[in-house]
């Protein structure tokens, strides 16, 4: 950035006599305005001048700015407190210190020829601004120094008084442009690993393109967005002789800080846009822009990835970014692998193409040779018609791909066939295979066939799950009656709806005396849960039936009973007692089982 203009005018004015004018250096707030006045210092300041910097934020009375130009004027004497006497914690801490100004010998004396004061942050002056008016007054007509403001402009105006009094004291106003690229190299040549240092100003030249093509002009943003760099790559493990390509990284962190300083609420979307594929992200795209078009006037769902990477001017790169779930755990705040996000990203280079996934490959499509594309659509449709799927997801991802290529008409399917194509394979998939239920599709818009085949996946996922509980009960069973297994801890679950009641006693009483109290501790178990009715109740008629029919057995040899019959008996009253619990027996009739020797007159 060139600051000839600006240098020349300001030491114009800092060479003239006695000036009874201030001048102010503006911009928006982080566009390093601050940083461009300490620039200014050490390379145009005129000979002989010196400046006494100070901030103004959160003063309010003139004693305060008296006290905060005081402590500013003794920022380098001495060593301990008065050292830090320019900075935040110095100035809070001499809040609480008595300093009287005939105790300290300033290092300068303050004269019209030699003292330049400079008063940052005007727009955050606490007070009215017409006492900063009468202060900057008395410097520049009782004091005749030469005085810099620094100000967000836009926001001082805000001030009372400051719109009244600015023309009385501020000849010239000169817009300070961001110094992107000096900050970007002082701030990367702070870090400590050379090799990261090295590889980030490998990529200067395109980081500094995208934050002009994104407006990006927040010193304070482009200052996180590097250490956010600095941060991820000092976690990676570097292989020698590879050289590192940040490009896709450098737009993915750019992506997330300016999302997140817009609004913090939008670090949720960030995180779903890297869990999401590319190209079912750039279809999203297009049928939000086709959706602004429809004719019943209906608005669309509110705002999503979509609007948040079109408000940030991110569509081109939006395409070159890898589903990444460990840049999305970083997004979230939780532990991630750097290794693997440097896999992802291909920071040191991807696998082969054969080596990766066919999603992958076709993420990746636009360059791509023509015989690749073809042999890795010709791998896609084979995966198809062999059902060799890990997951529902995975079919929704290749759903996606086949679908946004059939729209480009880069496949000879048309959309609605590629719909039915897939529709056909969802309805032909066994549930009881070894395919994984997971499925995650975030709420954008899409049209009906897009529709048609999250329904499919849907039932899919809901049959594969019923599937996998109806072994998990199996198991159960088998671990409760026959002691096959472990058993389940989770008493909540429904194990014996559907389940023959008759079928069960044979089980049981094929089993014998322990299966009779495994079935009863696995009942008892449930009364320490106080809401187990929204979770069993289903099971009460089973219960029922149960009980009836071990009471229909029960044959008692004189006055006594076996031990199995005792063992049935408690088990009958167990399940009538769970029966009356969820609300589907009478309970005049069900004994309490854990009252002594089930006492059928005790109450709970």
């Amino acid at each position: 950035m060139s600051t000839e203009g600006i240098d020349q005018k300001i030491t114009q004015y800092l060479n003239t006599p006695s000036p009874t004018y201030a001048v102010l250096l503006r911009g928006a707030w982080g566009v390093g305005k601050s940083f461009f006045w300490n620039q200014f210092k050490n390379r145009a300041m005129p000979e002989g001048k010196k400046d006494i910097t100070f901030s103004v934020a959160g003063l309010i009375t003139l004693e305060e700015l008296e006290r905060a130009l005081f402590v500013a004027s003794i920022q380098d004497w001495g060593p301990g407190l008065l050292q830090e006497t320019g900075t935040v914690v110095g100035r809070a801490l001499l809040r609480w210190v008595k300093v009287e100004p005939q105790d300290i010998k300033l290092k300068a004396d303050v004269r019209p020829d030699h003292t330049v004061i400079c008063i940052d942050d005007v727009e955050r002056f606490g007070g009215d601004f017409r006492v900063l008016f009468g202060f900057i007054v008395s410097l520049l007509d009782e004091a005749h120094l030469h005085v810099v403001l620094i100000a967000d402009e836009e926001r001082a105006l805000a001030l009372p008084g400051y719109r009244d009094y600015r023309e009385r004291i501020i000849s010239r106003a000169f817009d300070v442009a961001p110094a992107v690229e000096d900050v970007f190299q002082g701030v990367v040549n702070g870090y400590s690993n050379e090799r990261i240092r090295a590889a980030i100003l490998e990529t200067q030249a395109y980081a500094l393109s995208l934050f002009e093509q994104k407006c990006l002009t927040n010193l304070r943003t482009i200052r996180a967005i590097l250490d956010e760099m600095n941060a991820i790559l000092s976690g990676m493990q570097w292989p020698q002789g590879k050289t590192a390509s940040l490009m896709k990284l450098f737009s993915a962190i750019t992506f997330h800080a300016m999302a997140v300083s817009k609004d913090p609420s939008n670090a949720a979307l960030v995180n779903r846009t890297f869990l999401q594929s590319d190209l079912g992200m750039a279809l999203v795209l297009r049928e939000r822009k086709r959706g602004k078009g429809n004719a019943d006037g209906k608005e669309d769902e509110p705002p999503g990835i979509h609007t948040l990477i079109q408000g940030l001017r991110f569509e081109a790169d939006a395409h070159e970014w890898p589903v990444s779930p460990s840049f999305a755990a970083y997004v979230r705040g939780q532990t991630y692998d750097a290794n693997s996000l440097a896999t992802e990203f291909g920071i040191f280079g991807t696998a082969a193409d054969a080596d990766q996934p066919l999603r992958m490959q076709l993420r990746n499509y636009r360059s791509m040779s023509e015989e690749q594309f073809r042999d890795a659509v010709e791998n896609l449709r084979i995966t198809m018609e062999k059902r060799q799927f890990h997951s529902v997801h995975e079919i929704w991802e290749l759903f996606e791909i086949w679908y946004h290529l059939s729209t480009r008409k880069l496949v000879k399917d048309t959309p609605r066939e590629s719909r039915d194509l897939f529709l056909e394979v969802i309805g032909s998939i066994d549930p009881a295979s070894d395919i994984q239920p997971n499925l995650e599709i975030w709420p954008e818009s899409r049209d009906a066939d897009q529709v048609a085949v999250i329904d499919a996946l849907r039932s899919l996922e809901t049959r594969i799950r019923a599937e996998r509980q109806k072994a998990t009960n199996k198991q159960f069973l088998n671990a409760i009656i026959e002691g096959v297994g472990e058993e389940p801890r989770e008493v909540h679950l429904a194990l014996f709806v559907g389940e023959d009641p008759a079928d069960i006693f044979e089980r049981i009483a094929a089993a014998g005396r322990p299966a009779i109290h495994r079935m009863s501790q696995f009942f008892r178990r449930r009364f320490g849960i106080s809401n187990i009715a929204e979770f069993t109740a289903a099971e009460a008629p089973f219960a029922c039936a149960l009980a009836e029919i071990i009471e229909s057995k029960q044959v008692q040899v004189g006055d006594r009973l076996t031990l199995d019959q005792a063992a049935f008996h408690e088990l009958a009253v167990m399940l009538r007692h769970f029966s009356q619990a969820v609300g589907q027996a009478p309970s005049s009739t069900v004994e309490n089982p854990e009252a002594p020797e089930g006492n059928a007159n005790s109450q709970e």
